[in-house]
């Protein structure tokens, strides 16, 4: 008599995949203004960008300057390339199917040299989920997403960030 006796262990669990993106401020640029302003705008403010994941967010500051310390944008692109424009962040499977979030803001303000106050230019947030950008990434890596500010009559700037999926 023969007996054949099969071991199989099904008890490996499988871990889940985990999901890193990259995010980043990428640039400012100012699309229209007065030619009272000259060449640029002296802008300060902050571009940030936030992960919620479980109703729990946290911020990432992306970009900060305050009144003294501005950067002079005009109508090229000024790209941000300072120290912390980007994060990265890796994510659960299931974290990513519990409808994780990113969120982007942005609040900006022009300093007025001549001794005027400054002018508000407006902010802007929204959120989106993580998801979606790894739907979006499909055809687009890293994903563009831009946030227009018209809140001062006859200004319009557009700063842009981008979410790079970081396929592991």
């Amino acid at each position: 008599m023969i007996i054949i006796v099969a071991c199989s262990n099904n008890d490996i669990s499988l871990e889940s995949k985990p999901e890193s993106f990259k995010i980043k401020a990428d640039s400012i640029t100012v699309r229209e203004f007065p030619t009272s302003e000259g060449n640029a705008l002296e802008l300060y403010g902050r571009i940030s960008s936030t992960i919620t994941v479980d109703d729990k967010s946290e911020e990432f500051i992306l970009w900060e300057r305050n009144r003294d310390f501005f950067d002079s944008v005009g109508t090229e692109a000024f790209l941000i390339n300072s120290e912390g424009s980007e994060y990265r962040i890796t994510l659960t499977e299931e974290e990513v199917q519990n409808d994780a979030k990113l969120g982007f803001y942005v609040q900006l303000y022009d300093k007025d040299p001549d001794g005027n106050n400054d002018d508000f230019l407006g902010n802007k947030s929204g959120f989106i989920s993580v998801q979606q950008f790894i739907e979006f990434t499909e055809t687009r890596n890293p994903w563009p997403i831009g946030y227009g500010l018209t809140e001062f009559d006859g200004i319009y700037i557009l700063v842009w960030f981008s979410v790079e999926y970081i396929k592991e």
